[in-house]
């Protein structure tokens, strides 16, 4: 029998839940770069080369709107919400240098802050896959020994003391001790060592690891949420939600370092100079 787990409080569960949040805008990130680079890179061509302005400053228009489309989106959202940010900042940057005839200086702001952001984006989406590649490494289930004989279980149901069965070829489930049997096990994915480790009566075994050749049957010493390799995960997950000190640094600054440039551009526009 299984019991469900909320995967709001299993650190597994919840990383292996698929992010469907994300738009179709958002899949397809990279295509939209690589169509922006195109873009612009036209765009200068016209501009410079064949000196059409007219036609330039349309494309880079193009640029600025299809670059910066998510970030358009939560400038306006920051503008709602009263707490400009960064996004809001580049907007302004881009759209004011494009109303002042900088048509190129406003599409290459966007497109290169939208470009880091893709970066960033394109590091986190590996951090993830490699959260997904230790997961796979974890079996969802574990035969226990129940009563002589054997029982399927979830892995969230094998309690602390539960011996499970772990025939040659397959993953070790939990985290614990071999009370029968013996057998080489690749725990390479665990410690880092390169070549099996023989495990025998009282050897120590660990979740994710591989059962190379014999017959093993391993106490339970630690839950599923507790074993090494669920707690690489949670670091893992842990360190990728975490701001840097710099970055948090960086935020607070922004919300009022904002607010100031683009009260300061306004009075300059506005405030003739006399000399």
């Amino acid at each position: 029998m299984s019991v469900k787990t909320d995967a709001q409080e299993c650190k597994l569960c919840s990383a292996q839940a698929p992010e469907d949040s994300e738009s179709v805008w958002e899949r397809h990130r990279s295509v939209v770069v690589i169509a922006s680079t195109i873009l612009f890179g036209i765009a200068l061509s016209i501009e410079y080369v064949t000196k059409n302005i007219l036609y330039g400053h349309a494309i880079f228009l193009g640029v600025i709107l299809f670059s910066g489309r998510g970030i358009i989106e939560a400038a306006f959202r920051s503008l709602v919400q009263r707490r400009l940010d960064v996004n809001f900042l580049m907007t302004v940057a881009a759209f004011g240098a494009f109303a002042i005839g900088q048509a190129d200086e406003g599409a290459a702001v966007m497109y290169l802050f939208s470009l880091a952001e893709f970066l960033e984006n394109t590091a986190s989406d590996k951090v993830r896959g490699s959260i997904a590649g230790l997961l796979k490494l974890s079996p969802s289930s574990a035969t226990v020994r129940v009563d002589g004989g054997e029982v399927e279980k979830h892995i969230h149901d094998v309690a602390v003391g539960d011996v499970a069965i772990v025939r040659a070829g397959q993953r070790i489930p939990v985290d614990g001790i071999v009370v029968r049997g013996s057998s080489s096990v690749n725990q390479a994915v665990i410690t880092g060592e390169s070549l099996p480790i023989d495990k025998e009566e009282g050897s120590e075994v660990f979740a994710g690891s591989t059962n190379e050749e014999g017959f093993l049957e391993v106490k339970t010493t630690r839950p599923s949420t507790e074993t090494v390799i669920s707690k690489v995960v949670g670091l893992v997950q842990q360190a990728q939600s975490e701001r840097s000190p710099t970055e948090s640094f960086v935020e607070r600054f922004a919300k009022y370092y904002t607010p100031l440039v683009v009260a300061g551009a306004v009075a300059v526009a506005l405030v003739p100079l006399s000399f």
